[in-house]
């Protein structure tokens, strides 16, 4: 019963390091509206609003593009980015990470934008190119290439701000400074952990009540 006991407690531990080295990272920031035309403002949202939003990626996304310095990482169901200002939610499973190094261009950073339309409450905003929702830069060398980052230092960066690009006639950008970064540990190495250890239990259990 022993040696069955440490098998499992082995297997229980490398099921769980696995999960512990799951490639998927979670952020969440918030910010504060600077600019607010319409249909922005016709919609309740004003300068002072606060902006909150996530981004997920995974580590082992594939970089589209050929340079060394410019990393675009598209992600895809199920990662997700979403932002919310004035009661509106705007997300997609379908966005970019992208990564600048200096080297090409005159700064470091960090973007993240809708590859697609989103739409709430009647308005929608424009995706890719358009309006990236999240980006960060610093004129000075932070990065070493384009490889996808394991955390954010938001004081690196002295340009912080994202855009909402709406669409239709005489539509504007809503423009917030972002004011905080977080990264958020996943919770599935802490669930695994809890039901590993459950079997674990139920099979000293058994193995008591077969001896």
């Amino acid at each position: 019963m022993k040696t069955s006991l440490i098998a499992a407690f082995a297997s229980l531990m490398l099921f769980v390091a696995d999960a512990a080295a799951a490639p998927v990272l979670k952020f969440e920031f918030t910010g504060t509206v600077d600019v607010a035309g319409a249909p922005w403002s016709t919609n309740g949202i004003n300068v002072g609003d606060p902006v909150n939003g996530f981004f997920s990626y995974d580590l082992n996304s594939t970089d589209s593009e050929a340079s060394p310095d410019f990393g675009r990482y598209a992600q895809s169901a199920p990662l997700r980015a979403e932002v919310s200002v004035g009661g509106f939610t705007f997300g997609s499973s379908n966005f970019s990470v992208d990564i600048f190094d200096d080297d090409l261009f005159i700064f470091d950073g960090i973007t993240v934008t809708f590859l697609e339309d989103v739409s709430d409450g009647g308005i929608t905003v424009l995706g890719f190119n358009n309006s990236p929702f999240f980006s960060l830069s610093s004129p000075s060398d932070i990065f070493d290439g384009d490889a996808l980052f394991t955390d954010i230092d938001l004081g690196l960066f002295p340009d912080r701000f994202g855009g909402l690009l709406a669409d239709g006639p005489g539509a504007s950008q809503l423009q917030y400074t972002i004011t905080s970064v977080t990264r958020i540990p996943l919770p599935a190495t802490a669930v695994l952990l809890c039901l590993g250890l459950a079997v674990l239990g139920f099979r000293t259990r058994r193995d008591k009540t077969a001896a």
